[in-house]
């Protein structure tokens, strides 16, 4: 007999590709293979911009979580809300633009990140897979 259907968590499910991978994940394409699937953002809401894949709903349990990991008990409430997942995707930061601040930068592209890969070792998470973009 085959896996049983995994529980994947989607950090910075609001954004662009935070909202598509948990489109994808979602989707009939992925039935069968995922039971659950919980969007996490600072917002708690689905991402605002269409997908190609919003249509392609099946019966997987799609969930939003509003959480702030760089907030002070942020760490915590994440490892909760991992405690059983089989996989978290981190797709948590924003392109850097010369006119925000660099320490502003650093904190929402390097620091987040880092929060939610120290949640998933505590909460024992299997898999995280990191979604990054190397800006020149």
């Amino acid at each position: 007999p085959g896996q049983a259907p995994a529980r994947v968590v989607v950090v910075g499910a609001s954004g662009f590709v935070g909202g598509a991978i948990v489109n994808l994940a979602s989707s009939r394409r992925l039935c069968g293979r995922i039971a659950s699937v919980l969007g996490v953002s600072r917002s708690g809401t689905a991402a605002a911009h269409p997908s190609p894949l919003s249509d392609a709903r099946s019966d997987v349990s799609t969930t939003y979580l509003a959480l702030d990991v760089l907030a002070p008990r942020g760490n915590d409430e994440l490892a909760s809300a991992l405690e059983g997942a089989t996989a978290v995707i981190v797709s948590v930061g924003f392109a850097p633009l010369p006119f925000v601040a660099y320490d502003k930068q650093v904190r929402m592209n390097g620091e987040s990140n880092k929060r939610v890969l120290e949640a998933a070792a505590t909460a024992k998470v299997p898999r995280a897979v990191l979604v990054t973009r190397r800006w020149l």
